[in-house]
């Protein structure tokens, strides 16, 4: 199956005593590359677990993952520094007494300031945390792959079309070998017979003229690399619909197509070949491309 490295998955949910949310974005590269953010200190021993549930469903990619998590108002406790507001409005409401002869600091005022009011949420670790949040976080990977898979048919319609225009190439390269091979006779001949006006052809030459033409077929042959070439376009549709992850076989495959269009492109001497050639080229460069981001 083809699936893209590309995708985005969100998800929030309430427990009883806390909230969780969670973002999941991937682009792609050629390894796994797990990056998890996480708001708060007293969460990060969940970062292991997370991992691990991620490394299980993703295998190539560029992951990022943000959690947030909130505990709920009725598992926080809120601390009252009496001994601090106390000292602070003795001391203020005496500089006032004695510099304004009036009081304007109320106990608002106070309860504003720093260290006064003190909120820590409970310790979340007895409160069945981690369940939740991995909950979360499996059903958050499930929205990040169905993007991921609608990406993934978006790019295997884009390889059969490029598979299809390959072929259609290679059609016409194997139509030519056999006019190319006739054409080289026929000039052979052509000059053989213009250096021998005035007698024909001794069994010497004629046996010269041969051998030349085998060698001109031999060193031009390219039905080697079009065969291999053809079996490379096979194997790679098979690949996009039998492997599960198949982005680095597929890449593989690409480069060896590559491989056999240069080769093609390099023994054939025919103008006509080598445009063709050209064509063959471009597509798998397109096709490299788009492996470049399939899982």
């Amino acid at each position: 199956m083809i699936k893209s490295m590309t995708g985005f998955g969100s998800m929030s949910k309430q427990k009883k005593k806390f909230s969780v949310a969670i973002q999941i974005s991937s682009v792609n590269r050629s390894y796994l590359d797990i990056d998890i953010s996480i708001n708060g200190k007293d969460y990060l021993f969940l970062l292991p677990e997370i991992r691990e549930v991620v490394k299980k469903n993703v295998k190539r990619g560029k992951i990022q993952v943000y959690v947030s998590i909130d505990a709920l108002s009725h598992t926080k406790n809120i601390t009252f520094n009496a001994p601090l507001a106390k000292s602070i409005m003795t001391k203020v409401r005496s500089w006032e007494k004695e510099l304004f002869k009036t009081y304007s600091l109320t106990s608002g005022d106070v309860l504003k300031l720093d260290g006064i009011l003190t909120v820590k949420a409970n310790s979340l670790k007895n409160l069945r945390l981690k369940p939740g949040v991995l909950e979360t976080l499996k059903q958050t990977l499930g929205e990040l792959d169905k993007m991921r898979i609608r990406e993934g048919v978006h790019i295997k319609k884009e390889f059969l079309t490029f598979l299809k225009k390959i072929e259609k190439h290679l059609g016409v390269i194997e139509k030519c070998v056999p006019l190319i091979e006739k054409r080289h006779e026929k000039k052979l001949i052509t000059r053989l017979k213009n250096s021998k006006k005035t007698r024909d052809f001794s069994s010497e030459e004629k046996d010269m003229m041969m051998k030349m033409l085998g060698l001109f077929t031999e060193k031009t042959d390219i039905a080697e690399e079009i065969s291999r070439l053809k079996s490379h376009i096979k194997q790679f549709r098979r690949c996009m619909t039998k492997d599960d992850k198949p982005g680095k076989t597929l890449n593989f495959i690409a480069q060896e197509m590559l491989r056999e269009a240069n080769t093609i492109g390099s023994k054939t001497p025919a103008i006509e070949v080598k445009q063709k050639v050209i064509h063959i080229k471009a597509l798998i460069e397109e096709i490299k491309e788009q492996v470049s981001n399939v899982e």
